[in-house]
Formats: C-alpha cells, structure tokens, sequence
C-alpha cells in the first residue's frame, strides 16, 4: 500500500453571515485520500467547494469541523507546504516586483532557505 500523501477527514466549511446574506456551507463532510503516485483532480460546477477545498487542504483557511493532514503534517506547518504549489483562481502580483522578486517573497513566506529559493 503507497504513501498517503494528503487525507481529509470529514471535512467541512461554514462561513459566517455576512451583512445581508446567511452562512454559507461550501462543504459538507468531505473525505478523501490522495496516495503517492496518483493523479488527483477536483470537478464539480460553480459553488460546489472546489476552491475551498484546495484552500483548507493547504491551510490558507480552516475548517469549521474536520482534520487535513499533508504528507502526515497539519498544513499549517511550513515543512507540509514545501513540496506544494498552487496558484489561486484569482491570483495578484506585485507590479513593483520582478518575476524572481516575487518567487523569492512566496518561498520566504513558506520558509523555504535561501539555497532552495536559489
């Protein structure tokens, strides 16, 4: 049996009302395993969690009940994020900073050495 490289365990995401609007469920219950080797995608229409998901699996938001784990790590460790990339739906750069600039800020925040953003 290979690796689990990435677990989610019932995982599910509330977010608060807003001004106006109810909470809103953008994931309800979610389990999955992703093994090394495996190819993996997510599909689903607009608002099916998609999005959210890939945001709590990397911990760039948590979840409201449920556990994620990265190669056996919490995602919100820097160790369990090193061998990820991800651009976002939207994503924003730096106008004031070059291509390597901004490569170099990313990995900073990630923690990665300066021999490794090298």
């Amino acid at each position: 049996m290979s690796e689990v490289l990435v677990e989610a365990k019932a995982l599910s995401k509330v977010f608060p009302p807003v001004i106006g609007q109810p909470a809103k469920e953008a994931l309800r219950d979610l389990s999955l395993e992703v093994r090394r080797g495996e190819t993996f995608g997510l599909l689903g229409p607009n608002g099916a969690g998609k999005t959210t998901t890939q945001k709590l699996l990397l911990g760039l938001c948590r979840p409201t009940s449920g556990t994620v784990t990265l190669f056996g790590l919490s995602p919100s460790l820097p160790e369990a994020r090193k061998s990820v990339g991800f651009l976002p739906e939207n994503p924003y750069f730096y106008t004031y900073l070059t291509g390597r600039e901004f490569l170099f800020f990313c990995g900073g925040m990630f923690e990665l050495s300066r021999k490794q953003l090298q």
